[in-house]
């Protein structure tokens, strides 16, 4: 059976990263409104309708939870970008490396142990954001995908005809990693 890495056609995932970098843009643009408003609203009626200072108080409070929320997905985000960035440098750039079983099996140590790590992912708080959330996961467990086929590969009785047919999908893999890491990135830095 052949193997089609995910990473080499990650369009879907892109679009979904930026999908949600324009959502969290537009809400982040309505929390900011409607702190000027809330504003303005007190400003405007509290002499008459003390209760309006309640809406600038709740409005005041979920915008503060916003921004660290914001901050938390943009963090995570960026977190996720320079996860990727070391698989591709660091151990898809040991298959070319490798020369003999022992290089095989010493490779195929270090992918599994990767995969071990927990997901950067995790370090942050996005339980507010369930669907960012889950598109992240997603986007990591394709490194998982990916490591695990390269420890199959390395483990198998053919390596050396699998490592050189490997190497030859690197490009597109890596091109593939590149794209998701472009939207991660913009994810993290984009204001508008």
């Amino acid at each position: 059976m052949s193997y089609s890495s995910p990473l080499s056609s990650p369009g879907s995932y892109i679009s979904r990263i930026s999908s949600l970098s324009s959502e969290a843009i537009a809400i982040d643009k309505g929390v900011d409104r409607a702190t000027r408003d809330a504003t303005e609203f007190e400003t405007k009626y509290i002499s008459d309708f003390g209760l309006v200072t309640d809406l600038k108080t709740s409005t005041y409070q979920f915008s503060s939870r916003w921004v660290n929320v914001l901050q938390q997905t943009r963090d995570a985000a960026s977190s996720i970008s320079g996860w990727y960035n070391r698989f591709d440098e660091v151990f898809l750039g040991m298959i070319s490396d490798i020369s003999s079983d022992g290089d095989a099996k010493d490779v195929a140590d270090e992918f599994r142990a990767w995969i071990n790590e927990p997901y950067p992912s995790t370090t942050y708080n996005l339980n507010d954001v369930p669907g960012l959330k889950k598109s992240f996961n997603d986007i990591e467990r394709l490194v998982t995908a990916e490591s695990q086929n390269v420890i199959q590969i390395l483990e198998g009785n053919k390596w050396k005809a699998a490592v050189g047919k490997l190497n030859q999908n690197l490009p597109a893999i890596k091109n593939g990693i590149q794209g998701i890491r472009g939207a991660l990135n913009q994810y993290a830095t984009k204001l508008e």
